[in-house]
């Protein structure tokens, strides 16, 4: 007779704090959960703006699935620079996104924000939490990245076409 996960065997949860770890670190984390992907990576960033070696470990986690046959979709926000205090606006590195060659979207931040930070896997799944994919979120800010694995859930961006 097989038991059910408990719910600690389904969920990692890991607290970033300011100078408490390498951008290079995590961006090798992310590599390792893309590189996990058999089927679909649904890829939602607020903000996705990576200095080159960040850029080629967690970019290149991304070309490598979508190289293997993974379907990878990704939307970003694309806020703007009208005065708004908080949060501040994104800024993703659109040229970055593209050169990652697989199907991408951005979606206005006006009037409201696109402020997602979460890859769904396979549908079954989740890298999620506050940080966002830039250097800075992964080195210099307290944040916290949650995996939640739901085999049997079915996830993705639903409706959102790229």
């Amino acid at each position: 007779m097989t038991t059910a996960p408990t719910a600690s065997e389904l969920l990692t949860v890991r607290t970033l704090t300011d100078g408490g770890q390498k951008a290079a670190d995590v961006a090798h984390e992310v590599a390792e959960f893309l590189s996990g992907a058999k089927k679909t990576l649904d890829l939602a960033q607020y903000d996705f703006h990576l200095a080159p070696e960040t850029a080629a470990i967690a970019g290149g986690a991304i070309k490598e699935a979508a190289a293997r046959g993974v379907a990878v979709r990704m939307i970003y926000d694309v806020g703007h620079r009208n005065p708004i205090p908080v949060p501040p606006p994104p800024e993703p590195d659109a040229e970055l996104i593209a050169s990652l060659g697989v199907p991408h979207r951005p979606i206005a931040g006006i009037p409201d924000l696109m402020h997602h930070k979460y890859v769904v896997r396979d549908g079954e799944t989740v890298w999620t939490g506050s940080a966002n994919w830039t250097d800075d979120s992964w080195s210099r800010q307290e944040n916290v990245i949650a995996v939640v694995e739901s085999p049997k859930a079915t996830m993705s961006i639903g409706s959102i076409k790229c």
